[in-house]
């Protein structure tokens, strides 16, 4: 029975803290996870897995975690402030793979990526077509962001107003 309620406290201390740490490393670490993130979060993990079955006192879990959240925090500010931090921690710039509707060979073989890739994350954009593909990146955040060529582009408020000054 008492080594029921130890879980129930170390749970309970471990539930409250993870929220409080959560609002200190602010909303961003909810959405896509940065390299850094991800780290945080599998030691962040680790270290909850050995507070909860009680391989590492309370305290010193507490601790650690509390060490591991300020090192992320001021890691992202510093990211955030200097540009050689940010680059370095990101990665790298966005790599171009397709380019005027072609593949990128260069950037391919730099992200290893193949063709079947591309064409999949293009679907999941909704680009069926490689045609109407200017350029495609894969972002440092490991998204695909893509510039469709200009006669590809949906019609915009301009080009209505354009045709209206045409003659009928």
């Amino acid at each position: 029975m008492e080594a029921l309620l130890g879980v129930f406290v170390r749970l309970s201390v471990m539930y409250v803290y993870a929220l409080a740490m959560l609002r200190l490393t602010g909303k961003r670490s909810l959405g896509a996870l940065s390299a850094l993130d991800f780290i945080t979060t599998l030691i962040v993990g680790d270290l909850f897995d050995n507070i909860f079955w009680g391989t590492t006192p309370l305290a010193n879990g507490l601790l650690a975690i509390s060490v591991l959240t300020f090192l992320h925090v001021f890691t992202s500010a510093l990211g955030f402030y200097f540009r050689p931090v940010r680059v370095w921690l990101q990665g790298s710039q966005p790599v171009l793979v397709v380019k005027n509707s072609r593949f990128d060979r260069k950037g391919l073989a730099s992200e290893r990526t193949s063709e079947a890739e591309v064409y999949s994350s293009l679907r999941e954009l909704g680009e069926e077509n490689l045609t109407e593909v200017r350029e495609a990146f894969w972002e440092p955040n490991g998204r695909m962001s893509v510039l469709k060529k200009a006669e590809a582009k949906n019609a915009q408020k301009k080009d209505v107003d354009r045709l209206r000054g045409l003659p009928r």
